[in-house]
């Protein structure tokens, strides 16, 4: 049976594949997605069969905002936002560890893609949706074709 709402894959992965970092990229996926799950969002694990430093799941958006098979770029706008503001909690918490480098996004429609820094963005749904639009997102997107990645920076090695 197909799910008939409209999800978007969310993958949390390492910043860096020379410097693979699990355990950093599982604690970022583990706790942004519980803050997202105890703020209303759908989030579920997407087992891929496949060993490695990423953790994928499946974030369904709400069926009330959606226009059928597609979504919006404000829907996507206020989903980065909310995931971008719990990215900044968790930063400023100094988990899984503090540092230099920002937690990159990456979202990717099609052939397009947009990469946000969490560090030099604003955190507001309308200061994303300026930056989508510039960046050629179409206004309906289909969320099957859709991927919001979260490049996870390796621990630095003193916090080891």
């Amino acid at each position: 049976m197909v799910n008939s709402v409209p999800q978007i894959t969310l993958i949390f992965a390492d910043a860096d594949s020379t410097q693979p970092d699990p355990a950093a990229v599982g604690a970022t996926a583990r706790t942004t997605v519980g803050a997202l799950r105890a703020a209303g969002a759908t989030i579920t694990p997407d087992y891929t069969g496949t060993k490695g430093a990423a953790e994928v799941f499946q974030w369904l958006l709400d069926a009330a905002t959606v226009a059928g098979p597609f979504a919006t770029l404000t829907n996507l706008s206020l989903a980065l936002a909310q995931l971008l503001n719990e990215l900044k909690k968790l930063h400023e918490a100094g988990q899984p560890a503090p540092s230099p480098q920002p937690i990159i996004i990456v979202v990717r429609h099609e052939h397009t893609e947009v990469t946000i820094r969490s560090a030099a963005t604003p955190l507001t749904a309308d200061a994303l949706l300026a930056q989508l639009l510039a960046e050629k997102l179409p206004e309906q997107l289909r969320p099957e074709v859709t991927t919001i990645t979260v490049q996870v920076p390796p621990t630095p090695p003193n916090e080891i």
